[in-house]
């Protein structure tokens, strides 16, 4: 394992499982400071403490749904470390049904617009406000889904708000490239995360539906996202960038 992200400060959202968590896993193997943050205290806590970084890894509850919760959590990181160095905006959740649209629920569709839109733009917000006064720059990063680019029927809400990340992290490339501070989408395909198996069959079918026929390992999208808030990637930045086994081509 290199060391490139030696002494950074880092915070994941979404972190107690799953990709978050081994987002945060990945970038304190790799010698970052990480603020493992979610809206399940309990898992946060023990994805920080099975990190392996010892005092390198704190949790946070934060719920993205919540802005003091995100500004709390941002400010929490710089408290105790002294800095900002990366986000890594990933809560987020499909909502766990397909629907066809004349039955959607209106509070489904916009707690869902909420939760993975509203939610990584808090975030990046949040992070950007402190990473512009602290005139050091920065990377942002915020989970996207191939089905934002590569649709399918029943979960509008959430293919909806993954598409609007990854404009919205286009749109703030462009505004915050002058501060240094770099912004890219980790575009997902099917996981094999703790959600993904709680349906059964649902990993096979989706992984067959791929050209490489693979889930796709947690731990690679680690590698990925902590590649992305590394200074190995100091001149990416406005990119959406797919690990989906081919799934968005086929």
């Amino acid at each position: 394992m290199n060391d490139r992200l030696r002494d950074k400060v880092i915070v994941v959202t979404g972190a107690a499982s799953g990709i978050g968590r081994a987002i945060g896993t990945r970038c304190v193997a790799e010698g970052s400071y990480v603020l493992f943050t979610d809206r399940d205290a309990a898992g946060a806590a023990q994805a920080a403490a099975q990190s392996g970084g010892g005092d390198r890894a704190a949790s946070l509850v934060c719920d993205v749904h919540d802005r003091a919760q995100v500004d709390t959590a941002i400010a929490a990181a710089v408290d105790r470390w002294g800095r900002l160095d990366g986000v890594a905006a990933n809560a987020g959740g499909s909502g766990g049904r397909n629907r066809n649209l004349i039955d959607v629920p209106e509070d489904e569709w916009l707690d869902i617009l909420d939760l993975n839109l509203s939610g990584t733009f808090r975030t990046l917000q949040a992070a950007a406000r402190v990473m512009i006064v602290q005139g050091t720059g920065g990377a942002l990063m915020a989970t996207g889904s191939s089905t934002g680019i590569r649709p399918m029927i029943g979960r509008y809400a959430y293919l909806s708000a993954k598409a609007g990340v990854h404009q919205l992290v286009r749109a703030l490339a462009l505004e915050l490239g002058p501060h240094g501070i770099r912004v890219n989408s980790l575009v997902p395909g099917v996981t094999d995360t703790p959600a993904v198996r709680r349906y059964p069959g649902h990993a096979e079918r989706s992984a067959a539906a791929s050209p490489l026929n693979a889930l796709i390992p947690p731990e690679d999208l680690g590698a990925l996202g902590a590649y992305l808030l590394s200074d190995e990637a100091r001149h990416m930045t406005g990119s959406i960038v797919t690990l989906d086994a081919g799934r968005t081509v086929a």
